[in-house]
């Protein structure tokens, strides 16, 4: 059992090495680049196994993506692939459509897949100053996340793409609201959104063998209906923002504007 997850740190590490790898093992980029950070493995609470199916998914759908290359081009095709605990994110941005669909009925057959949260847009990909924007954006959360009190930041998964955050866990519903409550802060978010799975609850559930895809509308409007209960934690949790259960932000003044989609509204709750 050692010597098969030392194997699997060894390929993670390999994948992780791969130049279309963008900010350290955190996200596979078609195109161009996103604003993305990930988890070291040492202060990662997901399983060694679990973190190389991680790596399994995002690489094979990078193979996906590039299975034509012509229409997968950067000036026409800019999507990221973001796994955590089968949590698949796609975002960016491709003129493509019929491309596109047609790879995200791939991806959602890949092994390992429990969900898809596809927010790719069919628009011309954003600029490079706009990618420069999200990188910094990344940036300046990774540090508040780091420093924050009572948070493990590298139980955390940060996308920034178009100003919009993704944060993605395996992580407490305490410290999922803390997290939410450092990105407030942060000037220049349009939009926070969350996908995590709580430890307070049943333990993450085996893929199925049709994974459901959850697109921009049912996020937003909470159509989709495959959640479960959320189990309360022993600590007070602090008020968050949120369309949600959670008590109203103070002002949009006092976070850039940011508008919070969290796990009330968003699909995949556990």
């Amino acid at each position: 059992m050692k010597q098969n997850n030392l194997l699997k740190l060894i390929a993670i590490g390999a994948f992780c090495s791969v130049p279309f790898i963008m900010s350290g093992c955190a996200a596979v980029a078609v195109g161009a680049a996103t604003g993305t950070t990930g988890a070291i493995i040492g202060s990662d609470s997901r399983t060694i196994d679990s973190m190389f199916y991680d790596e399994t998914i995002e690489q094979n759908a990078y193979k996906i993506f590039k299975e034509n290359e012509k229409l997968s081009k950067k000036d026409d095709f800019s999507v990221s692939v973001i796994s955590m605990s089968g949590n698949v994110l796609l975002v960016g941005q491709t003129i493509n459509s019929e491309y596109f669909n047609s790879c995200l009925e791939k991806i959602k057959r890949l092994d390992y897949v429990r969900k898809v949260y596809n927010f790719v847009t069919f628009k011309q990909p954003v600029s490079a100053g706009v990618t420069a924007n999200d990188t910094y954006i990344t940036s300046k959360i990774k540090t508040k996340l780091l420093f924050g009190e009572n948070i493990r930041s590298g139980r955390f998964k940060v996308v920034t793409e178009d100003s919009m955050v993704y944060l993605l866990g395996y992580v407490t519903r305490d410290e999922a609201i803390r997290a939410v409550n450092e990105v407030q802060k942060i000037d220049g978010v349009k939009k926070i959104y969350t996908i995590f799975d709580y430890m307070e609850n049943v333990p993450v559930q085996k893929p199925s063998s049709n994974p459901p895809v959850i697109d921009q509308s049912q996020a937003s409007s909470g159509t989709y209906s495959d959640t479960q209960p959320i189990s309360t934690v022993s600590s007070e949790p602090l008020e968050i923002s949120s369309s949600g259960s959670y008590d109203s932000a103070v002002g949009a003044q006092d976070n850039g504007g940011a508008v919070i989609v969290d796990d009330t509204s968003l699909p995949g709750v556990y």
